[in-house]
């Protein structure tokens, strides 16, 4: 009787260990945010976006643009330049230039295992010259943290068709 609540427990072990369920997600480490550079000049900016994870779980994608309208995509299938097309440049230069100070606050729902990781760094020079930057991360369930605006920015910055 013994011997057997003995197995019963390590047989437990073994599959909550492997399922999962026995961890507690808050405890895992919230990800790094992007660096970027921020190009020479006055009222310059860039925008870094890292979109990764998703139900098959090997799509990512990094997508650098400067407010020279210059593009960087980087993807499992190698790393790519372009520039954006004046109405797109000016659309996102508005979202990033806004005055507004942009919260933070960040978190991500480890529960959510077949959702998106979007991670987001804006750099901008402000008109005062200094070098202001704004990071953020979330999946869908923790999209309301970050300003609008940040999410706003990643969206449109995603949404560019290359």
């Amino acid at each position: 009787m013994q011997n057997r609540a003995i197995a019963c427990a390590v047989l437990l072990s073994v599959v909550f260990s492997m399922s999962g369920s026995g961890q507690n997600p808050d405890a895992a480490p919230n990800p790094a945010p992007p660096s970027v550079d921020l190009p020479k000049g006055n009222n310059t900016w860039a925008v870094r976006v890292i979109r990764s994870g998703g139900l098959v779980g090997d799509n990512s994608l990094d997508m650098t643009i400067t407010s020279e309208g210059e593009v960087t995509i980087a993807s499992g299938s190698g790393s790519r330049k372009m520039k954006l097309v004046a109405e797109e440049l000016k659309a996102l230069r508005s979202l990033v230039m806004n005055t507004k100070t942009f919260k933070t606050e960040s978190q991500v729902d480890y529960g959510c295992l077949d959702c998106y990781l979007t991670a987001l760094t804006v750099r901008r020079r402000e008109p005062d010259g200094k070098d202001q930057k704004y990071s953020a991360f979330w999946n869908p369930t923790t999209a309301s943290l970050p300003s609008p605006e940040l999410v706003q920015i990643a969206a449109t910055t995603l949404s560019f068709k290359f």
